[in-house]
């Protein structure tokens, strides 16, 4: 699971906390793919899993939704990084331009899909997790409603469309289909996926330019 590790500039702490974090959740993932649910994957699985001792967890961590902050802020800096690219498209956009970047954002979210999906499900009863899915999920649908607010003033998004409803929507649409279908997912169906959300954003932002 590639998380992006601590910048050189950060303390030696800093840099052993995200290897260990990287360390623990590749960990929790192989636990998920065997079937083990996020709510039994306590610290003392996770740790003999990952080859690390208890007592180095609570060095660098207070517990284990310490541990899951970490991971998850890292991966929502992936994918709004990658999620960019969707944002900068246009004037005047090229179909094929948007499947890349819609390609970019569904290869990123595959990295970590097994962990997301748990994540997201263990949500609904979780708190704390709750507020780390909701600023991915804010995050995203605030930059899509502005990339329609500019294509519209611009004339290359359909007028027509609420930004916030849209974006919204959308927005929703992609994280429940790719939490269902990515994880495990073989590449053809992934490019199948890939395919069909472009042929679905295409058709609600950017035909009527076409």
């Amino acid at each position: 699971m590639p998380v992006p590790l601590p910048a050189r500039t950060e303390s030696p702490r800093a840099r052993r906390r995200g290897e260990l974090c990287v360390r623990l959740m590749a960990a929790a993932e192989e636990l998920l793919d065997d079937g083990v649910t996020l709510a039994d994957l306590g610290v003392d699985r996770l740790t003999q899993q990952a080859g690390v001792s208890r007592s180095s967890f609570y060095v660098y961590f207070e517990d284990r939704a310490d541990l899951m902050r970490l991971w998850f802020s890292s991966v929502v800096d992936e994918i709004v990084e990658a999620t960019r690219g969707w944002w900068a498209v246009g004037p005047a956009p090229d179909r094929g331009a948007v499947r890349d970047a819609l390609g970019a954002i569904v290869t990123v979210y595959r990295l970590h899909a097994r962990l997301m999906a748990a994540t997201f499900d263990a949500a609904t009863h979780d708190a704390d997790l709750r507020r780390l899915t909701d600023v991915l999920i804010s995050e995203s649908v605030d930059g899509l409603r502005r990339h329609i607010i500019r294509g519209q003033k611009a004339g290359w998004v359909d007028p027509g469309l609420h930004p916030e409803s849209c974006a919204t929507h959308l927005t929703w649409m992609a994280e429940r289909t790719f939490n269902q279908l990515l994880p495990g997912a073989p590449p053809r169906a992934v490019t199948q996926l890939t395919e069909t959300y472009t042929y679905i954003v295409w058709g609600v932002l950017y035909r009527r330019v076409d």
